[in-house]
């Protein structure tokens, strides 16, 4: 290779931004340094580790090239001192080509933020192609991505293109990385599926001899789908691989086969050996192909019309016109489907809303009844225990009046000192428990307490104090009377004696 041999595109481009001021040093620019290499070595730029740091830096003959479009040491002859590309087409000064790069890098980013969805190119051509990434590439130097967001694209060299704006913040990454996954084995277009059905024709299950038509039938349903707004799309990967079309939403996948007869007779049936054990074999057939092409379409829910094939005269390739419209009503169908369980959904869970209300409402009419009447059956209870507390202190009083009287009549000194501390400890005794005068007495009740849910339960019959719903109650099935002994139990006949004694543990 000589130096002054015309350099491709990608070295071009680092050429531009190295001109620009870009040294190439980040991590994330060290897939070109080849090229940078290889420019190195035509004496374009210079580049190397300085300081510790990886730098690339243009020359006066890197910058003479960018200015006249060939290399200085270029002899001078009758060959032209300007540079075509590989494609034939003339190609711009690097003034005017930096200018339109610039320009594109603009107008690819207003139209990403006017797209909700992002642009997308089906199979460009290698210069449509070239011209997107130059204004990727420039977009980004320039800083016109907008703050916050991150341009991505696929199809850097092959396959549909696709370019978004996306927000890596609120889920972008995720959402990219999915259609990123998708994209690379997805085809659109008729050139490029009819280029890979002839590349692998299993894709297509009919014979070599109907091939041909089975392409035809393809790149007819390609047309019709074109014309009604739709893509028909070739899918290969390994969880879907053949052909499909979005309508509305809706995806329904194609195939185009070629229907099988059996012929001559079947392989008997009958318990066979497999190894070291007899099977069933069932019958089995030689089939032949028919010539007859078969369009199946799935999901076949909502059909119209459930068979496209050949029909005599009707050829499959004549009926696909119909296609689009099959399509779009069985999506239509879908939809009004859909919205029906919608619809059923909303009403059953208005329904369930309703019921809840009502068994709220129920619950709520049963909690502020039960809570009255354990409001009053706490209050009898207190002061029920209150009146027989009260009833024992005064007869404790009695009692210690009794045991001084008694004290005063006794002659006997120590006899009288003992009914007197049997008295005072009594009278303590009545102090402490009297529900009327002592601290622990009906004063420290509040009258107006709420009752527990412990107190509320047996006032709310199935209900539970704790929310509306029912309350589990245990209760217990009544015990069944033991059976009574035949009448003649001496009698030797045979009967039942539960588990044998020697089975017993």
């Amino acid at each position: 290779m000589r130096r002054w041999d015309p350099i491709n595109e990608l070295q071009l481009s680092v050429l531009s931004r190295i001109a620009d001021g870009d040294d190439l040093g980040g991590p994330e620019q060290t897939g070109y340094r080849l090229s940078v290499y290889a420019l190195r070595d035509r004496g374009l730029v210079t580049a190397g580790k300085r300081h510790g740091r990886w730098q690339a830096h243009i020359t006066e003959a890197g910058r003479f090239y960018l200015e006249h479009g060939h290399h200085p040491d270029k002899p001078t002859g009758k060959e032209s001192t300007k540079r075509t590309p590989p494609g034939g087409a003339k190609q711009a000064s690097p003034k005017t080509l930096q200018d339109r790069v610039r320009s594109d890098a603009a107008k690819l980013i207003e139209q990403l933020n006017s797209a909700e969805s992002g642009l997308h190119i089906e199979n460009p051509a290698p210069e449509t192609r070239t011209r997107y990434r130059r204004a990727l590439g420039r977009a980004k130097r320039d800083g016109l991505v907008p703050p916050g967001k991150s341009l991505r694209y696929t199809g850097r060299s092959s396959g549909d293109m696709i370019i978004q704006l996306i927000d890596p913040a609120n889920g972008g990454e995720t959402e990219w990385n999915r259609i990123k996954s998708r994209v690379g084995t997805t085809y659109s277009g008729s050139a490029a599926i009819e280029e890979q059905l002839r590349c692998q024709p299993s894709l297509v299950h009919v014979s070599e001899q109907r091939l041909p038509r089975a392409l035809a039938v393809v790149e007819a349903i390609g047309t019709a789908a074109n014309k009604g707004g739709y893509r028909l799309v070739l899918t290969r990967n390994p969880r879907h691989t053949g052909l499909s079309i979005t309508v509305d939403g809706h995806r329904y996948d194609l195939a185009v086969k070629e229907d099988r007869e059996p012929v001559g007779e079947p392989t008997p049936s009958g318990f066979r050996r497999s190894g070291d054990r007899y099977r069933w074999h069932p019958p089995t057939y030689k089939y032949e192909w028919t010539g007859r092409l078969r369009l199946v379409i799935s999901p076949e829910a909502h059909a119209e019309c459930d068979d496209w094939s050949d029909k005599g005269r009707r050829r499959l390739d004549k009926q696909v016109r119909a296609l689009i419209p099959e399509l779009k009503h069985r999506s239509q169908a879908a939809d009004e489907e859909k919205r029906a369980r919608e619809r059923q959904l909303r009403e059953w869970k208005e329904e369930k809303e309703r019921r809840e209300r009502e068994e709220r409402a129920a619950w709520e009419r049963a909690m502020a009844e039960a809570r009255s009447r354990a409001v009053v059956e706490k209050r009898n209870a207190l002061l029920r225990d209150a009146l027989e507390t009260w009833a024992v202190v005064g007869e404790i009083r009695l009692l210690c009046q009794e045991l001084e009287e008694e004290a005063r009549a006794c002659a006997d000194p120590e006899h009288a000192e003992r009914l007197r501390q049997w008295a005072r400890w009594g009278e303590e005794a009545a102090q402490s428990q009297d529900p009327v005068r002592s601290a622990s007495g009906l004063r420290s009740q509040d009258f107006n307490a709420d009752p527990t849910p412990e107190e509320l339960r047996p006032f709310l019959g199935d209900w539970s104090p704790y929310g509306p719903h029912r309350a589990y109650r245990h209760r217990p099935f009544p015990k069944e009377p033991p059976p009574e002994e035949p009448e003649d139990s001496a009698r030797w006949y045979l009967r039942n004696r539960g588990i044998p004694p020697w089975r017993r543990s």
